[in-house]
């Protein structure tokens, strides 16, 4: 009955940590004001499930005075997960930028061996954003062992 016990709490364990990781949830949002407006917008990424692949979006509703938000709306889409995702003003023209690490799958080889790419994509006054570019490009994503 012990060994029972055990099996089943091994198994519960085992579903819950795979539910979690498949389980979408939005990452926590990032205050910062993207259209040059003077008011905070929340962005924030979400698994967009009804694409083939899971894609990911990054989102953002826009502020409007202190106490009210737009609709989310989609700023750009990626096939894999960024990391570390970040806004900033990367090129010091005073309007806040994406920058963000992002797996470059199309390197791997027999060996499974993958690049990351620093990517930075420039917003506009408008609150548009331009085409992501690489900026770096690394043999292992930074921070791992």
């Amino acid at each position: 009955m012990k060994n029972v016990a055990i099996v089943v709490l091994v198994v519960m364990v085992i579903f819950v940590f795979f539910a979690g990781c498949l389980t979408p949830t939005p990452a926590d949002p990032i205050r910062a004001d993207i259209n040059s407006d003077n008011s905070t917008e929340f962005i924030y990424l979400e698994m967009d499930e009804s694409k083939a692949g899971n894609d990911w979006d990054l989102k953002a509703m826009k502020g409007y005075g202190k106490e009210h938000l737009s609709a989310p709306t989609v700023i750009m889409s990626f096939e894999t997960k960024p990391e570390n995702l970040g806004i900033e003003d990367y090129n010091g023209d005073g309007i806040n930028d994406v920058v963000f690490l992002i797996i470059n799958r199309s390197a791997a080889g027999n060996d499974r061996y993958y690049d990351w790419h620093l990517m930075v994509t420039l917003g506009t006054e408008s609150g548009q954003f331009l085409k992501p570019k690489i900026i770096a490009t690394f043999e292992r994503q930074p921070g791992s062992p």
